[in-house]
């Protein structure tokens, strides 16, 4: 018997990443757009006789094949527009956080988006990092100290995800030096920061980062099987695998996170087929619960080139 490993990623389009994504595939087509109708107009203005000579400005619209990540839209409205308006990209990855943490007892592991790295040399002449990310709740700072930055240099990346072991250090107030206009001394807060100890690309996941610890068979069997790079692209789903069983039916089996809320489940389920025929793969929907999956009530199926969409 031979068994075939794929990821599944169910992709929901919400308005926000279905709009931006079809805006930013059609960004030649709407400057193109704007171009011609501004010609059209200086057409109109110069044509002293009358010719109706107009330049064709019709928009046509291309649909995107695939939707973009919106954690990846977020980041692009952070480079334009210097701030994120829409919301934090990391947002939907905090759920994932905090179950990680849960699993393995790590509460110093943290999910960073590296925004900004500036290398600072001491008086020693030792190289030591520091960066502006933001984390799922907030931005704040991140530093290396010279006896881990020859290591984590060559990791670390800009606008990049990471998965970072180290601790918090709290902001202490300080006083200014120098009094404002009107002679008061103002108080400044230091910004929050963690001081890394150790690094891994988010798609490489946290092995490394519990390296020595000492966790249950299940947690470790549970981390085995996760997708980190399909987890990247969907931050709700955890891993599905693809067998091949004695019977050469295909099945699928969709574990899906804890937070998943019951919506969401609905609109897989009503995605899916109530009956199959041999040229369908079967799904079975697991749901993590307590450290364990356990098995959603009956058997769905869908469509083989339908799933190669998902994978």
């Amino acid at each position: 018997m031979t068994v075939s490993i794929f990821v599944v990623s169910i992709c929901y389009m919400s308005d926000f990443v279905g709009k931006r994504s079809l805006l930013i595939n059609n960004i030649e087509n709407l400057l193109e757009n704007i171009s011609s109708r501004r010609e059209s107009k200086k057409n109109d203005a110069d044509d002293l006789f009358g010719f109706d000579d107009k330049v064709d400005s019709s928009l046509h619209l291309q649909i995107p094949t695939q939707n973009k990540a919106k954690i990846e839209l977020l980041m692009m409205e952070k480079e334009i527009l210097g701030l994120y308006v829409s919301g934090n990209p990391l947002a939907e990855y905090q759920d994932i956080q905090n179950w990680l943490r849960d699993i393995t007892n790590e509460p110093n592991l943290h999910l960073l988006l590296v925004e900004k790295i500036k290398k600072i040399f001491t008086r020693n002449n030792l190289m030591m990092l520091g960066m502006n990310i933001t984390t799922p709740s907030e931005q704040l700072e991140g530093i290396v100290f010279p006896k881990f930055a020859p290591e984590l240099s060559p990791i670390l990346s800009e606008k990049k995800l990471f998965w970072v072991k180290g601790t918090i250090k709290e902001p202490e107030q300080k006083k200014k030096e120098i009094e404002d206009e009107e002679g008061y001394v103002k108080e400044f807060v230091e910004s929050k920061k963690i001081i890394f100890e150790v690094v891994a690309p988010f798609e490489e996941g946290i092995a490394k980062l519990i390296a020595g610890q000492t966790i249950t068979l299940k947690t470790k069997n549970t981390l085995d099987q996760i997708d980190w790079k399909a987890l990247l692209i969907n931050p709700k789903n955890i891993v599905a695998k693809k067998v091949t069983d004695q019977k050469n039916q295909k099945e699928v089996e969709l574990r899906l996170g804890s937070k998943f809320d019951i919506q969401k489940i609905k609109e897989i389920k009503s995605k899916l087929k109530k009956q199959g025929n041999s040229m369908d793969i079967k799904v079975i929907i697991m749901i993590e619960h307590l450290g364990e999956f356990k098995k959603v009530a009956g058997d769905f199926w869908l469509e083989e080139n339908y799933l190669k969409t998902l994978i």
